[in-house]
């Protein structure tokens, strides 16, 4: 038990912070009506957010990245998958919730980019080409600050009345500068050696920010989930439960066939995989909470999370059914 708890910790907290912020959200529900209140949760979100991915670009290790570059066609089509294909596929999905706020957030789920970390490391187990899916991870990363506005603005703009100026520029605050300066200090030896060496530190600090993070979004949705819950019941849970493990799966395999379409390797298809269909945690749930500051209900982060639970269940099981008939035994890491 102890050693499934270590391994699979970050999913039990995140249970754990989830729970607990929905059976302390209805109590505390008159605490975060107030503007002061939400101005203070939202400025919070925006600056945990800002450390999350200073914090992982820091230490994804960009050596590889010149190699990855030469070989464009990969990074194309995952990028294509991840930015393009998931919104498209996502839209229509969206349109079957019977919650609005539902709605709202599988749209922001599909705009968002890949996620900073877990794509790489399931890649690089399957026995992939892990240097494409780091540079599929900078490349939508940086590119979310105008990607993302643009998707959310075609798809909802016109039923939550968004900013689109104003999230371009929020976008580029908490996510573009971290990620730039991140990956900028990681060039120079001395911030590059320690971020080496502490790895697992600084990734286990980052994970205790998304970890504060979505207890702060959990906390607001509490009220609205009790009342969603009493007049919608289960039913409305496991349909969107199923709707975003089915959209991460359409996702993983379309990348995986389609990768094989366009010429790719085994290798980069791999890679196209995992960081096509991945989507990122803290902007995800940064970009809900703005929305629930805004006037959504907390329910909007739901599809959010449980789209990143889904994938990380779903593309651990795929990493080892491809692990298994690609890396020669002798040469498997142990987990």
């Amino acid at each position: 038990m102890s050693r499934l708890l270590a391994r699979h910790w970050f999913l039990a907290g995140l249970a754990l912070v989830i729970g607990g912020g929905l059976f302390l959200g209805a109590p505390l529900a008159e605490s975060f009506q107030t503007p002061e209140t939400r101005q203070i949760t939202e400025s919070a979100a925006r600056w945990l957010t800002a450390v999350i991915l200073f914090l992982t670009a820091i230490t994804l290790p960009g050596n590889r990245l010149a190699a990855a570059a030469q070989a464009p066609r990969s990074v194309l089509w995952a990028t294509l998958v991840n930015f393009v294909v998931l919104p498209l596929l996502a839209w229509p999905l969206s349109q079957c919730q019977a919650h609005a706020d539902y709605r709202l957030g599988i749209v922001i789920t599909a705009s968002v980019p890949s996620t900073m970390a877990s794509a790489a490391v399931w890649t690089r187990r399957a026995g992939g080409n892990d240097a494409i899916a780091l540079l599929v991870t900078i490349l939508t990363n940086g590119l979310c600050f105008l990607i993302t506005p643009l998707w959310l603005s075609f798809l909802v703009g016109s039923t939550v009345g968004l900013d689109t100026r104003r999230l371009i520029l929020d976008l580029v605050i908490c996510a573009l500068l971290p990620i730039a300066l991140g990956q900028g200090l990681r060039r120079l030896p001395g911030p590059g050696a320690f971020a080496d060496r502490h790895q697992l530190r600084i990734s286990f600090c980052a994970q205790i920010c998304i970890l504060g993070v979505v207890f702060g979004s959990a906390l607001r949705a509490g009220p609205q989930f009790a009342t969603s819950w009493q007049s919608q019941g289960i039913s409305t849970l496991i349909g969107l439960v199923l709707s975003m493990s089915g959209l991460h799966l359409a996702a993983l395999a379309l990348a995986w066939w389609g990768g094989k379409s366009v010429g790719l390797s085994q290798e980069d298809r791999l890679a196209a995989a995992f960081s096509g269909s991945q989507k990122t945690l803290p902007i995800g749930v940064y970009l809900a909470s703005r929305m629930a500051a805004q006037g959504a209900s907390g329910l909007v982060i739901f599809p959010v999370l449980i789209y990143h639970v889904a994938q990380l269940f779903i593309d651990s099981l795929a990493t080892e059914f491809f692990r298994n008939r690609t890396v020669p035994e002798s040469n498997r890491e142990s987990p």
